[in-house]
């Protein structure tokens, strides 16, 4: 069951409704309740299977999981309505029962909701069925005599309607316009409408759960459409809320892109649920067209007084927004115009105008409609074309996947309804500031191409990176527009190179994101499987435990990769404090035997290593990798809901305490336990803010050089190997353990070998010579302030001019450019075949 705060508005009402039938049915029966049967007619209850998931029920084949958060439930039994009053009037009768504050909850938000719901309708002149309408009331009088007859069984004031009544008087103002529609659901809103009401989940699992028998009325749909309108716009006002604080500079643009990308799955889960329901009721196209015009009814409005050429009465601007009425228009328009499989992506021609002209802060609504639709038209026909098979990038998000499906089936869902309208906002929050966020991501792509000028050519984590950053060097969009012109096929009429960027900057966040990853993932391989980095932290360590280094010198930025990555990567228990540890430490965290640095032991110049007993350095931003595989176009997915997605923010917080091997650090017990025992509590929309914070606070760490890193403690071991070997130092003897710079890193176990005593005696030498000069050859690299340079590069801004010499080992065709122009090119020839798309 999935936990209140994770339930969309409906799924609240609907266990309402689970809760009322489930204690009236057990109860009855714990009592001897024999007049009917209640629970005859049982229904499997099971998640949703959707997708492929779907399709292999159909064909009986298994399903292990529908979805991340999916969990197998028991099945429910089906509770008629005209079961309540018999069995309520059965339990008054006990004396010594009492009421739940649960039930009592649960039966008064149910009969305030159908109620109100009830008077809205009449209020608004929805043609509503005779009969439907009598279910509706006829359903309503059965709750409250329920209520009533169990009334004296109740403990009194658990459900203050005055209260209530008062606080739904005065909703928290939206966008939308549909603040009247909206304020019967208050009592489901995850705030000061619950009125301090007890949770309404049962105490503990019943033996036997039921659920009352579903209604596929009219008002029944209005009230499901209209609960996800609410969730909608409680998603929509987080999501404005977090690119406000990107504008402010107070949130990071890839945090806010995920997080709002993120919305758009959990918008589609909510769909969904309820798709069923008004697929009886003509569709969400024909549904929303219907709702928008009631809903303007009931405020007075007439939608056809228009002005010659305008879609509606742009007075009902703000309420065709809530109900997503303009972007569905939109998107529906465009759909079935491109519905064809085997049309050329087309980009938009500026017939209706270009956003950048239209917009203007001051706009009255009709500007406002125009400019909508102008925005709208030019970003589905670049989404076409990122959804064809003409070119597929390593970033799809929800927008891209939303236009495939639309293309596919000629009718947009309403989920992506929603997700064009954040679009809107968010170029409405940015207004004239709309390109930064194409700014912020050429920025980054500087400042990682300039970190990949010193690694190595032939680096295969290199070269991935590069694939990332280099990927919008050119705008695939505008190349093949202008192939389709030198071809004959069409005229390139569309928007000027980069100008989807300009106007996305959610998209450019999101590849923001992807970039950091691969920056992350690959410098972590690069720098983990020599080791260095691990021996230099622990010498580094041993230097200042033994006050070899002065407590001023700092060296920050491998004290960064330290703190980031914990002590469990470096250190087998707590840090050790002597000699011999430091030693011992070093033998253990390599998987070797301290009988490899036995003295006077002839050696064959290797040094055994057991790699299962290694250290292991650890992936950070553990949250933000499970999301950036989200965005890889890679075709089905396994569907996601709320529950899942918090599952992924609990398991990129529990990383946090884990080592490489995926164990708890010691450190970390009582943290873990405590995480574990206390997981937070969010709402879908606090799950966005949440995941958005998470994701910011991630950036540090996948931001972080591990390739200049690793290049700069490999100089040093360089250095430290160079002086040892010389005649006067450890000449043949290091040689015999550290024979070339494929073994460089036991330089550092010579000198904790050294320090230990473990090492054969040099007559001249101090067991403390090795350990001096690594300090004085790291007090060299501090003392002229290269010890955070890291750090500082990480804030620099990278010049265009500073990467032109950049060479590649392979060339970069992130898009498949080859491939696309020969398909066009076979477009040309045969203009019939087409260019199909998915």
């Amino acid at each position: 069951m999935l936990p209140p705060a994770l339930k969309s508005i409906y799924q609240q009402y609907k266990a309402d409704t689970d809760v009322v039938a489930t204690w009236l049915a057990v109860t009855a029966k714990e009592h001897g309740y024999t007049e009917s049967t209640p629970g005859s007619n049982s229904v499997a209850k099971s998640a949703r299977l959707k997708g492929k998931a779907r399709k292999k029920a159909q064909k009986g084949e298994a399903t292990p999981n529908a979805t991340a958060g999916s969990t197998t439930a028991k099945p429910k039994h089906v509770l008629k309505i005209k079961e309540f009053e018999p069995i309520a009037t059965f339990l008054a009768a006990i004396d010594t029962l009492k009421v739940p504050d649960y039930f009592a909850v649960a039966i008064e938000r149910v009969i305030w909701v159908r109620k109100s719901f009830s008077g809205d309708l009449q209020q608004s002149g929805e043609n509503v069925d005779p009969a439907s309408d009598q279910r509706h009331a006829h359903f309503v009088g059965i709750l409250e005599k329920a209520r009533d007859l169990l009334k004296p069984l109740m403990e009194t004031n658990v459900f203050n309607m005055d209260e209530l009544k008062k606080a739904i008087s005065k909703p928290k103002k939206s966008k939308s316009g549909l603040d009247n529609m909206f304020g019967p659901l208050g009592v489901y809103e995850p705030s000061e409408s619950f009125l301090n009401a007890p949770d309404v989940e049962l105490p503990q699992s019943p033996p036997i759960e039921y659920t009352l028998e579903r209604e596929e009325s009219l008002p029944e749909a209005i009230l499901a459409f209209t609960s996800m309108l609410l969730d909608f716009d409680m998603l929509r006002s987080h999501n404005q809320t977090l690119w406000g604080k990107y504008k402010s500079g107070e949130m990071d643009l890839a945090a806010v892109s995920v997080a709002t990308n993120l919305s758009f799955e959990l918008a589609r889960d909510l769909e969904e649920d309820i798709a069923p329901l008004l697929e009886k009721h003509g569709g969400v196209i024909e549904f929303t067209d219907v709702y928008f015009n009631r809903v303007c009814e009931a405020m007075g409005i007439d939608t056809d007084d228009k002005p010659p050429g305008s879609h509606y009465n742009v007075e009902a601007y703000e309420i065709a927004q809530g109900c997503l009425f303009n972007t569905m228009s939109f998107l529906a328009a465009f759909g079935q115009a491109n519905r064809d499989a085997d049309n050329m992506p087309v980009s938009y021609n500026g017939k209706f105008g270009w956003y950048k002209h239209l917009f203007r802060r001051t706009a009255t609504n009709e500007d406002r409609f125009l400019r909508d639709k102008a925005a709208v038209l030019e970003i589905c026909g670049e989404l076409h074309f990122l959804q064809s098979n003409l070119a597929r990038g390593a970033v799809e998000d929800e927008l891209v996947r939303g236009m495939a499906e639309t293309l596919q089936s000629g009718l947009p869902k309403i989920w992506f309804g929603y997700a064009m309208q954040v679009y809107l906002d968010i170029l409405e929050i940015l207004d004239a500031d709309c390109q930064r966020g194409y700014k912020d991501m050429r920025r980054e792509v500087l400042r990682l191409k300039k970190a990949m000028l010193s690694v190595p050519l032939a680096s295969k984590p290199r070269s991935k990176v590069l694939r990332a950053v280099s990927s919008w060097d050119k705008d695939p969009m505008y190349l093949y527009r202008e192939q389709l012109d030198s071809l004959g096929l069409l005229p390139n009429t569309g928007p000027p190179p980069f100008q989807f960027l300009h106007q996305n900057p959610m998209y450019c966040g999101l590849w923001l994101h992807h970039m950091r990853q691969v920056f992350h993932m690959s410098g972590v391989e690069y720098a983990a499987a020599p080791g260095a980095l691990m021996a230099t932290t622990q010498l580094y360590h041993a230097l200042r435990q033994e006050g070899k280094l002065e407590q001023d010198l700092v060296w920050e930025d491998l004290a960064t990769f330290w703190k980031q990555q914990g002590d469990a990567t470096f250190f087998v228990g707590s840090p050790p404090t002597d000699r011999e540890g430091y030693f011992k430490n070093y033998c253990l965290s390599i998987g070797s035997s301290i009988s490899n640095w036995a003295t006077s032991k002839k050696r064959s110049g290797k040094i055994n290593i057991n790699v299962a007993n290694r250290r292991n350095m650890k992936f950070m931003g553990k949250l933000g990798l499970e999301l950036d595989r989200r965005l890889l176009p890679t075709g089905s997915r396994m569907p996601m809901d709320g529950e899942a997605f918090q599952a992924i923010l609990e398991r990129g917080r529990r990383s946090k305490f884990l080592d490489g091997k995926g164990h708890i650090r010691p450190e970390c017990v009582e943290a873990a336990k405590a995480a574990e025992h206390n997981p937070p509590k969010l709402s879908g929309p606090e799950l966005i803010s949440q995941v958005a914070t998470d994701i910011q606070a991630e950036i540090p760490e996948t931001t972080f050089n591990y390739f200049a890193m690793h290049d700069t403690v490999w100089a040093l071991l360089q250095e430290l190997r160079q002086e040892a070997l010389k005649p006067d130092a450890m000449g043949s003897q290091l040689h015999s353990v550290v024979p070339n710079e494929d073994h460089l890193p036991h330089v550092v176990g010579c000198v904790f070998s050294a320090a230990a005593g473990r090492l054969d005696k040099t007559p001249h030498l101090s067991p403390d010579f090795l350990m001096d000069m690594a300090a004085n050859t790291i007090r060299a690299i501090l003392v002229a302030g290269k010890g955070r340079c890291i750090l500082e590069q990480g804030q620099a801004v990278v010049s265009p001019k500073e990467v032109a010499g950049l060479k590649y080992a392979e060339p970069v065709d992130a898009w498949g450019y080859n491939q696309m122009m020969k398909k066009m090119q076979k477009m040309a020839g045969s203009m019939d075949t087409g260019c199909p798309t998915q």
